[in-house]
């Protein structure tokens, strides 16, 4: 049997969401953040795309464990099989775990105080900013490795979704450091594991 999908509706057409209108309402009205004021002003079209367009970026991911239902298939990534929760206990396979609702409402959110933050997530910190005789030079400076951008600027959601759902993306070959790292000693060196499994961001 196919899951069956909260949905919000755009021009008389259903969108499958892990949470609906009314739901982020509840949710983001005892948030204090600019990006839930934002949203609860924001007119209920504009609150329907913006849901629509969170659980688009967030279908986008590659995550851990598998769909559960393949064979309909279902119509969002989520929920899935082979899931652990941050204590180690599985999560139920025909359950939406609460942060994935949660995680859309804060995408959401910060979709309607900012339209292009999935675009400026991507663009990389500068090395360094100088004003007249003074200047910074972050410890983490561009590089090859995480394709040219700041690791700081690499992680796909923003940090308060990351700190939710974090857990459950999957690392991969473009996600993870692509080169051997070695730890040098006095006589010897320590080849460290190369493509660790990591999530975007430290």
């Amino acid at each position: 049997m196919a899951y069956s999908y909260e949905t919000v509706m755009i021009s008389s057409q259903p969108y499958a969401s892990y949470g609906d209108i009314a739901s982020a309402q509840l949710y983001l009205q005892a948030s204090m953040s600019s990006a839930a004021v934002a949203w609860l002003a924001a007119d209920t079209p504009t609150k329907s795309r913006s849901i629509v367009s969170a659980v688009r970026w967030m279908d986008a991911q590659n995550w851990v464990g598998t769909p559960t239902d393949l064979v309909t298939p279902q119509s969002l990534q989520w929920p899935r099989k082979d899931i652990l929760d941050q204590y180690g206990t599985a999560v139920d396979e025909d359950t939406i775990p609460v942060q994935i609702a949660a995680a859309e409402f804060e995408l959401a959110a910060w979709l309607i105080l900012n339209p292009d933050i999935r675009d400026e997530l991507q663009n990389p910190t500068p090395a360094s900013l100088t004003a007249g005789s003074v200047s910074i030079r972050y410890f983490r400076p561009l590089g090859t490795v995480f394709g040219a951008k700041d690791v700081q600027t690499t992680t796909p959601f923003p940090q308060n979704v990351m700190d939710l759902i974090g857990l459950w993306l999957e690392g991969n070959a473009g996600n993870a450091v692509t080169a051997s790292v070695q730890a040098c000693g006095y006589q010897s060196e320590s080849p460290l594991t190369d493509y660790p499994g990591v999530n975007r961001g430290f």
